[in-house]
């Protein structure tokens, strides 16, 4: 078995190196190549059927393998980055308003919308810019030990704060207009852009913060 990082400069020479090594040797094997989370197939296959890809068979002697998404990927290797440059400890969660935001400012991108110099003009009266509106976010056991304090802050019932729970635990996420935050049970991408794209809604139609 050979393995290599998905960036190297030259990835068909490593297993035609092999191949020669294990012929001085002897021994002949056949050529099986096992590419992992290759972006471009990715984003590919899940243009062409609408899910996810889990194998992919690129030629008869390769094969792409997916369990983890290129959103997923790279907020981890965001995060691994975050914790050598800050020196967080392993067990401490990291902030994901970066990523949050990164993918809020995602779907502005699709909608040709400049959070910069669009306004969102709040129904109180006064007007600010959309980048400046973006949601607080709260994740993991921060989200789970504030959502009771925010929600009932703004007013919420018992019953909805019941309802935001249970929301949280099986959505993975949950977008509150009223308080305008944004509550995460971890990183999950797909899950908070859809919370995200709630937060669009909201903002471009005047309804943040609205009792």
């Amino acid at each position: 078995m050979v393995l290599f990082g998905e960036t190297h400069l030259a990835p068909s020479h490593l297993p035609r190196r092999a191949k020669s090594l294990l012929k001085r040797t002897g021994f002949e094997r056949r050529e099986l190549i096992v590419f992992q989370n290759p972006d471009r197939l990715h984003w590919q296959r899940l243009t062409e059927s609408g899910e996810p890809p889990e194998v992919v068979r690129v030629d008869p002697g390769a094969y792409a393998v997916f369990h983890t998404g290129p959103l997923a990927k790279y907020e981890a290797y965001r995060q691994v980055l975050e914790r050598w440059r800050e020196d967080v400890p392993p067990d401490e969660e990291i902030d994901l308003t970066p990523a949050v935001h990164h993918l809020i400012g995602a779907l502005l991108g699709w909608l040709g919308i400049r959070a910069d110099r669009r306004r969102v003009h709040h129904r109180a009266g006064w007007s600010e810019d959309l980048v400046d509106a973006f949601p607080e976010v709260y994740s993991g056991n921060e989200a789970a030990a504030l959502l009771e304090p925010v929600l009932l802050e703004h007013d919420r019932s018992a019953a909805e704060i019941d309802e935001a729970r249970e929301l949280l635990q099986r959505r993975g996420a949950l977008y509150e207009l009223r308080s305008n935050t944004l509550f995460l049970s971890g990183y999950h991408p797909g899950a908070a852009a859809g919370e995200g794209a709630r937060f669009l809604r909201a903002a471009l139609t005047g309804r943040l913060f609205i009792p």
